[in-house]
């Protein structure tokens, strides 16, 4: 089996048993909790030969992303930190399933470490294409997160190009595609550039995704963000609706912050109509 192939089937066990583990303890409400349990059925599947090792590792990295949306990014990166050393013990440092928490932990270190999360970013893409036949998709995903670093400390003439570079990539899959093209957007709504960010928001609608759940997901950021353009025009009623149009779209599980972040702007929005 290729490196591609186990991270792929690994990542899906551990989505898999993250949406069990939230449908049967109606945890919904929060993305922490779901994640503290899900490390401690991972690590009774693997006491019991049901899941592979390296799925620890994942786990782990799932409760990291909680940590850090409950704004405990010391508490997150050192769970990432495990995260990695785990899967690295299993698989090898270079395997990609390893790059790939490597990718996530050095997400984790950008609000606290930057130069150290550039780091981990470069590494991890050059490992990979130092392979004979490197994952592409991969190392468009850690473009994206040297873009969002970019974004985050100001240098968008550096985001925009590395954006760019991937937008007009015909190997980046769609879901890489997509994600540079909200960025774009989201860049575009920081400039005050309102109407153009929405051109470009509706051109990443127009993309379908395989992954439903990553469609949904992407659907509602594009569409919160698209509801952000309208209320800043002064164009209350369409930002209504269309924030009303993207909680349609916001997953059940694991989707808690975006839920919040929408439901905010549509209270914001509606209070602002109501006057």
């Amino acid at each position: 089996m290729s490196e591609s192939e186990l991270a792929k089937q690994l990542n899906q066990q551990i989505l898999d048993a993250y949406m069990t583990v939230g449908e049967r303890t109606k945890l919904g409400d929060s993305d922490l909790k779901t994640a503290q349990v899900l490390v401690e059925v991972m690590e009774l599947k693997i006491k019991l030969n049901e899941a592979h090792p390296a799925t620890i590792g994942l786990a782990r990295l799932t409760l990291a992303s909680a940590l850090d949306g409950e704004g405990d990014y010391p508490q997150a990166i050192e769970m990432a930190d495990l995260a990695v050393a785990g899967i690295a013990e299993k698989l090898g440092e270079d395997h990609l399933l390893c790059l790939q928490a490597m990718q996530r932990k050095g997400e984790l270190m950008v609000r606290l470490q930057p130069k150290d999360a550039l780091a981990v970013f470069e590494t991890a893409r050059n490992m990979e294409q130092a392979k004979a036949e490197p994952d592409l998709a991969f190392v468009g995903e850690i473009q994206l997160s040297i873009a969002r670093l970019y974004m985050l400390y100001g240098l968008l003439d550096d985001a925009i190009r590395v954006l760019q570079a991937i937008d007009n990539n015909e190997s980046m899959n769609a879901y890489s595609r997509v994600q540079a093209i909200y960025l774009m957007a989201l860049m575009a709504n920081l400039k005050t550039n309102f109407q153009e960010s929405n051109v470009l928001i509706d051109r990443a609608l127009a993309i379908t995704i395989e992954d439903l759940r990553r469609e949904r997901t992407m659907k509602a950021r594009l569409l919160k963000l698209k509801g952000d353009n309208y209320f800043a025009m002064g164009q209350r009623e369409d930002a209504i609706k269309t924030y009303k149009l993207a909680l349609t779209n916001v997953p059940g599980i694991g989707g808690y912050r975006l839920l919040k972040n929408i439901n905010q702007a549509l209270s914001v929005a509606q209070k602002a109509d109501a006057n």
